[in-house]
C-alpha cells in the first residue's frame, strides 16, 4: 500500500482526502482527522496501511511528522510547531517549551464543545480536532468561545485516547447536549497561550521559568491565598483552580518584591504559633518542596527561601527548601533574650518600649534581625541606674529625677518597672558644662542652685533653657565638679521665666525671698500680712498656692525677717537674735512656731550688728 503513495525521491504524495489543519493543531490530531476522512475505524489502522508510525507521531518524532504534512498537503514547519516530543520519560517539549506529565495531559481528552460543534457541523467527523493549548492542563478555557474545555470520557488504552476524532464521534452526543457556561479566560491561560505561540516579554519575571513552574507556581499561590492553609490540590474543582491561577499569576507578574510582599500579607494573617512557614504559605510551599522540577524551580525557590530565613526565626543547620541555613538572619525572641541576659517577655516589652516593631503572633514564632543584635546591646550597656547618673554628673537625685521630667535625660526601661538614663545623654550634659570657659563666680553670674534661692525657679529649669541654648553667655566654676558647675546670668534667667502673671507669686518663691518656712509663711497669710490663693500655674497647668506681689512688696518695706537680716549682715541668725534682743529689737510676733520678723522702722542701726555686738562697746563712758 505504501509503494502506492511513494513519490520518485521516495517521499509521500498527498493524500486525495484529506482535510485542512486547524489552528494550533498537533499531528496526532491531523492524523486522527484525515483518518476519519478516509473512513478508518482508527488512526492507527489508517497508519498501517500508509506505512506510517503511529506510535512514532504520538512521540513526536520529527521524520514521521514531516510525513504526516506531506500525506495532508500542510506547511510542514507550521505542524512541527506544535508538536509534542518526548524528550525522556516525564516531560515532553513543544516548540521552546517543556512540559511534564503533570502539566501536559496528552492521554485524556479535553476540548472545546463549541468548536467541536462548529467544526463537525462544517466539515463533518473529520473535522473534530484537538488544540495543542487544550492539553495544557492549567489551560481550562477556550479563547476563541470563552467556554469551560470538557473532559470527554477516556478509553481502556491510554493510547487510543490520542484518537481525538474516534473518540468524539463516539462520545458526540456529550458535546451535544453540554450547555456552555461562559467564563473569561483567565491572565494565567492568556500568558500560557502566549509563551507557546513564542511571543517573548522582555523583562517579564514569569518568563524566568518554565511554563510548569508558572502555572503550578500561580494555582498554588493563589489556592493558599483564595482557600485557606489547610486546602490541597486534590481538594480544588476545575473553577477554583480557575480563579486560583488568576490570583497567583497577578501577583508572580509582579515580580519577585510582589510575591514578597503576598508572603508578608499570608504571614501576618496567620495565627498558628508553631508550623511557621508551613503553615502559613500551605500548598504553596508543599508544591515547592516536594516538586521534581528542581532546576527549573532553582530561582523561585532562592527567592521564597531567602523570604522565609529573613522572616522566620529558622536555626542554625535547619533545611528549608532544600537547602542548610548555616547562618539565620532571624533569631527568635527565647535565643535573642538570651543573648542580652533578658527574659523573654521582658526583652519584648524592652521592645515596644523603645518603638521596635515585632513580628505578630506568639513569642514562639516573633524574631529579632541578627544584625541589629549588637546595636540592641550597645543599647542595653547604654543604659544606667539613677545612681550612676547620679555619680557621673556630680549631682542630687532629686535632680536627676527633674531632669528626666524636662525629657534632658529622659528615663528608659527594660521591659519593667525599673527606670534607667542614657548614658551617652549623661555624658553629653556634662561635656556642655566643662566645655564652658572657667572662671570664679562674678556679677550676676551664679549657679543653678543661688539662682533657685533668689527668683524661686528649679535647677532643672535652668539647665533646660542652658541646653536649649537660650542663655548666653554662661560660665563654669574652675572649683565645683559636675553640672552643678554652670554659672548663669541671674537677671537674664529671670527675665525667660516670663510666662507667669508679675501680680503674683509662687509660695515657693516667696518662701526663698523671705527665708521663712512653709508653715511660717502660712502664719503670715493667715494674720493679714500677706494675701495668699491658688492659680493654675501656666508653665505646669496645675493648680498652685500664690502670694499677692503687692502684699509682698509691702511686707518686705515694711518687715524684715530674721533670716533676712541674717543673709544680708552675712550673720549666724542665732547670734543674731541675742544681740537684737541685747539692743531691744523686738520681733513683732513671740512663740516659737510664729515667724522672727522685725519691723525696719524699730530696728538699731545696722552698722552695729556686721560684727558680733557686745555689752562693754556699747555702753556709754
Amino acid at each position: 500500500m505504501s509503494n502506492k503513495y511513494a513519490a520518485s525521491e521516495g517521499g509521500l504524495m498527498p493524500l486525495a482526502l484529506t482535510r485542512q489543519m486547524f489552528e494550533r493543531e498537533t499531528p496526532v490530531s491531523l492524523v486522527s482527522g484525515i483518518a476519519q476522512r478516509n473512513f478508518y475505524g482508527s488512526a492507527r489502522d489508517f497508519c498501517l496501511d500508509l506505512g506510517l508510525d503511529w506510535f512514532g507521531i504520538i512521540r513526536g518524532e520529527q521524520k514521521e511528522v514531516s510525513r504526516v504534512a506531506q500525506i495532508a498537503g500542510v506547511d510542514n514547519s507550521n505542524l512541527q510547531r506544535w508538536t509534542f516530543r518526548n524528550v525522556g520519560k516525564l516531560r515532553v517539549r513543544i516548540g521552546r517549551e517543556m512540559g511534564t506529565i503533570r502539566t501536559v495531559c496528552r492521554s485524556i481528552p479535553r476540548v472545546c464543545p463549541a468548536c467541536i460543534r462548529a467544526s463537525v457541523d462544517q466539515h463533518g467527523f473529520s473535522g473534530a480536532f484537538l488544540r495543542a493549548d487544550w492539553q495544557i492542563v492549567s489551560i481550562r478555557t477556550c479563547d476563541i468561545h470563552h467556554v469551560p474545555l470538557i473532559r470527554l470520557p477516556s478509553r481502556k488504552h491510554s493510547q487510543e485516547n490520542y484518537d481525538i476524532a474516534a473518540i468524539i464521534r463516539e462520545r458526540f452526543d456529550l458535546i451535544t447536549g453540554h450547555i456552555d457556561i461562559h467564563r473569561q479566560e483567565s491572565s494565567l491561560e492568556t500568558y500560557l497561550r502566549t509563551r507557546l505561540r513564542g511571543t517573548p516579554h522582555a523583562g517579564f519575571w514569569p518568563d524566568c521559568f518554565t511554563l510548569p513552574v508558572v502555572a503550578r507556581a500561580a494555582e498554588s499561590l493563589g489556592g493558599r491565598i483564595l482557600y485557606g492553609t489547610q486546602v490541597k490540590f486534590t481538594h480544588l474543582s476545575d473553577d477554583m483552580l480557575h480563579a486560583a491561577g488568576a490570583k497567583g499569576f497577578d501577583i508572580l507578574s509582579g515580580g519577585a518584591d510582589a510575591l514578597k510582599s503576598c508572603l508578608d500579607d499570608l504571614t501576618r494573617e496567620s495565627s498558628d504559633s508553631q508550623k511557621f512557614h508551613r503553615r502559613d504559605y500551605g500548598m504553596f510551599l508543599t508544591w515547592l518542596s516536594s516538586s521534581r522540577a528542581a532546576p527549573e524551580m532553582k530561582l523561585l525557590k532562592s527567592v521564597v527561601r531567602d523570604h522565609i530565613i529573613e522572616s522566620f526565626p529558622i536555626k542554625s543547620g535547619a533545611i528549608v527548601l532544600g537547602t542548610v541555613v548555616k547562618q539565620p538572619r532571624l533569631l527568635s525572641v527565647t535565643d535573642a533574650a538570651r543573648e542580652l541576659r533578658m527574659k523573654p517577655d521582658q526583652f519584648l516589652r524592652f521592645q515596644m518600649a523603645n518603638g521596635e516593631s515585632v513580628s505578630t503572633g506568639a513569642v514562639e514564632r516573633q524574631g529579632v534581625r541578627v544584625d541589629l543584635l549588637p546595636a540592641l546591646k550597645d543599647q542595653i550597656d547604654d543604659q544606667i541606674t539613677i545612681k550612676e547618673a547620679m555619680r557621673i554628673l556630680n549631682c542630687s537625685f532629686d535632680l536627676v529625677q527633674k531632669l528626666a521630667d524636662c525629657r534632658i535625660l529622659p528615663f528608659h526601661t527594660r521591659g519593667g518597672k525599673a527606670r534607667y538614663i542614657s548614658r551617652r545623654d549623661a555624658h553629653e550634659l556634662l561635656r556642655a558644662v566643662e566645655d564652658l570657659p572657667a572662671t570664679r563666680q562674678h556679677g550676676n553670674f551664679l549657679t543653678a542652685a543661688q539662682v533657685r534661692e533668689r527668683i524661686a525657679c528649679k535647677a532643672s529649669e535652668i539647665l533646660t533653657l542652658f541646653m536649649q541654648g537660650e542663655l548666653s553667655p554662661t560660665y563654669r566654676d574652675k572649683r565645683i565638679k559636675g553640672i552643678n558647675a554652670l554659672l548663669v546670668d541671674l537677671e537674664q534667667v529671670r527675665s525667660k521665666i516670663t510666662n507667669r502673671d508679675p501680680k503674683f507669686i509662687l509660695f515657693t518663691e516667696a518662701l526663698g525671698i523671705l527665708r521663712l518656712r512653709s508653715a511660717e509663711l502660712h502664719s503670715l497669710a493667715s494674720m493679714g500680712y500677706l494675701r495668699m490663693t491658688s492659680r493654675r500655674d501656666p508653665d505646669s497647668g496645675c493648680m498652685r498656692k500664690v502670694i499677692e506681689a503687692e502684699t509682698l512688696d509691702r511686707f518686705r518695706a515694711r518687715f524684715a525677717t530674721l533670716v533676712m537680716l541674717a543673709v544680708e549682715l552675712h550673720r549666724r541668725s542665732p547670734h543674731l537674735r541675742k544681740d537684737l534682743e541685747a539692743l531691744g529689737a523686738l520681733p513683732v510676733c513671740s512663740g516659737s512656731d510664729l515667724p522672727q520678723f522685725y519691723e525696719r522702722s524699730k530696728l538699731p542701726n545696722l552698722t552695729l550688728l556686721f560684727s558680733r555686738w557686745s555689752k562693754t562697746s556699747a555702753s556709754p563712758a
